[in-house]
């Protein structure tokens, strides 16, 4: 899982931390047409909105560098990029000050038999009981959000492992595991990671991204997900597309950017 620290109100319970492997940061804001910002792209809309009366006594206020301020969640910033506003559920959720998500889940899968390099996602159709028990392990030691075992379930992804035609399927599988760990004791959040190809090589076309995104996120969203998580990406325009494509649900998204 990701990582979420630094200016996050987010903390992650993750193996990744302790290790300082990578370094990590999740933006929660809600505009009207991106619902959530990477680091990378709050601190390019923290340039576009400086300057702002709001968003500069907001700033002044908490005493927040820009980019931090728009993580929080500025009331609304009106800008070039539209109107941005806090989605309820991150608002209910930041209220309270650091939010624990659940941690590491390859990991914790490869100790119970996952094979290295083996699909994980595959587990929600062969070993279901394996991934609650994981995502149970993290409700029991006090997440308030767990992830689905969907990071790698898109088609790009699944293909390579003959599972392309079975996306829904995965996914679905995927919230209904994490949802009967969670037993209403924590939020599910659905999990969409890279998909390993790049756009800038050629290998795909951004409809054809986007599009794999939607199938994904709408999979998640119509199985139960209280919100969507677009984790650790490493390139920009990716990480827009899947933000874009999971906005369509109506769903609260979250997206951080991998660094360093």
């Amino acid at each position: 899982s990701g990582n979420f620290h630094g200016s996050s109100p987010v903390r992650n319970t993750g193996e990744t931390a302790a290790g300082g492997r990578t370094d990590t940061s999740c933006c929660f804001a809600t505009p009207t047409r991106f619902p959530t910002v990477s680091k990378g792209v709050a601190g390019s809309l923290a340039e576009k909105c400086r300057g702002h009366p709001a968003f500069e006594w907001w700033a002044a206020e908490r005493r927040e560098s820009p980019a931090c301020a728009l993580a929080r969640g500025l009331p609304t910033i009106h800008s070039a990029f539209g109107e941005y506003t806090m989605h309820k559920l991150i608002e209910k959720l930041v209220a309270g000050g650091v939010v624990v998500t659940d941690g590491g889940l390859g990991t914790q899968l490869q100790a119970r038999g996952l094979p290295v390099n083996a699909c994980t996602e595959q587990w929600n159709l062969s070993d279901p009981e394996k991934v609650e028990e994981v995502a149970r392990a993290y409700v029991e030691a006090g997440s308030q959000i767990v992830l689905t075992n969907s990071f790698g379930a898109n088609r790009f992804v699944l293909g390579r492992h003959g599972l392309g035609e079975r996306v829904a399927e995965v996914n679905r599988a995927a919230v209904e595991i994490a949802t009967r760990a969670a037993a209403g004791r924590a939020y599910v959040f659905g999990s969409i990671g890279p998909t390993g190809v790049m756009i800038m090589m050629g290998d795909v076309s951004e409809e054809e991204l986007r599009e794999a995104f939607l199938a994904q996120a709408k999979a998640l969203a119509e199985a139960g997900a209280a919100g969507l998580a677009i984790e650790t990406m490493s390139d920009v325009n990716e990480a827009r597309l899947a933000v874009s494509a999971a906005a369509d649900t109506g769903l609260p998204v979250v997206a951080c950017m991998v660094y360093g």
